[in-house]
């Protein structure tokens, strides 16, 4: 009863924060927010914070959140960042640190105006070649995987200027 009322908290004072700050919740699904797509607030609003809960996917749904700048998904368990993020056209910044993810799904190269990735302490034995198709990239963290290569194809990545590899 107390993590809904938290939540409910959230929900109200999401509008006036501009952030949708669920850190920590316990949260094993990515949270039903579709249910307030009618809501002025859940098209523009520019941050969604799940890190530190033990989330493996997200819904196709995610797509609606229009207005979305800004995702931290740290913490979590994601094998394989879901595929639907990847359609959030105005996404500049994704955080998916400290998660077990080992591969990108093709569909990275949807990503519009991604800027900076945080891919620390995943599972990557390589760089995805995937990644060299984010074209608007300008900050790649891959610190603390299993990387020992660096390919030739990161050179593709013109506005690239803070690629981080280190402990790896």
């Amino acid at each position: 009863l107390r993590v809904v009322y938290k939540f409910l908290r959230v929900l109200r004072d999401a509008p006036r924060n501009n952030v949708c700050e669920l850190k920590s919740f316990g949260l094993t699904d990515f949270p039903s927010l579709w249910d307030f797509q009618e809501s002025s607030w859940f098209h523009w609003m520019p941050t969604l914070n799940l890190k530190d809960n033990a989330i493996t996917s997200a819904p196709g749904e995610i797509v609606k959140m229009s207005g979305l700048t800004q995702l931290y998904l740290d913490d979590n368990k994601f094998a394989s960042l879901p595929i639907n993020i990847c359609f959030l056209s105005n996404l500049t910044d994704l955080q998916l640190n400290n998660n077990e993810i080992t591969v990108l799904p093709y569909t990275v190269s949807e990503f519009q105006a991604l800027t900076l990735l945080g891919l620390a302490t995943n599972k990557f034995d390589r760089i995805p070649e995937e990644l060299t198709h984010i074209r608007t990239l300008e900050q790649l963290v891959m610190d603390d995987n299993s990387i020992v290569e660096v390919p030739e194809t990161i050179t593709r990545l013109a506005n690239l200027k803070v690629f981080s590899l280190s402990l790896n």
